[in-house]
């Protein structure tokens, strides 16, 4: 018997759905549905789960990136101007070219998520400060900085609107601000 709702054959599996097709099969609407309605994957968090974000270790290292894959270009670069050197020809000053290319594209590659997440960052803390701070202090908000915003992301809701105030006074980096800061709020879902 078919189902009327598509929902209902992610539930029961074993029911054929409303297209003839049983789920779970290559291209069925369940499927997809079921892809869809997934809860997304927790943050791949580097730090261990038993360790608080602090200032200290809220820097992200992803090795398979950072480490892997730039000694991975930057000894492809080395040995491609080996080659050139030995045989000098259009081929290896070409490997040359690629090989400068990849490692521009490592750095863009992550500059551009970056800048994105600053971004919604920024947005975030605006809404943040807007609904915790005072009304009159609303319009001091858009005075802070890109960067002063990205550090309060870090502070609670307990002190963020103070550590704003002292941004603005003394005109606090990024840095600082993060040092002010006595009751951390973890970010674990930032790139």
């Amino acid at each position: 018997m078919p189902l009327t709702d598509p929902l209902a054959a992610v539930e029961n599996p074993t029911q054929e759905s409303h297209l003839g097709r049983r789920p779970g099969r290559r291209g069925s609407v369940q499927r997809n549905l079921h892809w869809k309605l997934a809860a997304p994957a927790p943050p791949r968090n580097i730090m261990s789960k038993s360790e608080l974000q602090t200032l200290k270790n809220h820097a992200r290292f992803d090795p398979a990136y950072h480490a892997v894959l730039f000694a991975v270009l930057t000894i492809n670069l080395i040995i491609v101007i080996y080659h050139l050197a030995r045989h000098f020809n259009f081929h290896s000053a070409w490997l040359v070219v690629l090989s400068v290319a990849a490692i521009i594209l490592f750095f863009r590659v992550r500059q551009y998520p970056l800048k994105v997440q600053d971004r919604v960052i920024r947005l975030e803390e605006r809404l943040r400060l807007q609904a915790l701070a005072p009304a009159e202090w609303h319009a001091q908000i858009f005075r802070l900085s890109e960067n002063q915003l990205i550090g309060l992301r870090f502070a609670s809701d307990d002190e963020v609107v103070e550590l704003a105030k002292q941004a603005l006074e003394h005109n606090l980096s990024r840095k600082q601000i993060k040092e002010r800061i006595k009751n951390w709020r973890a970010d674990v879902w930032r790139v």
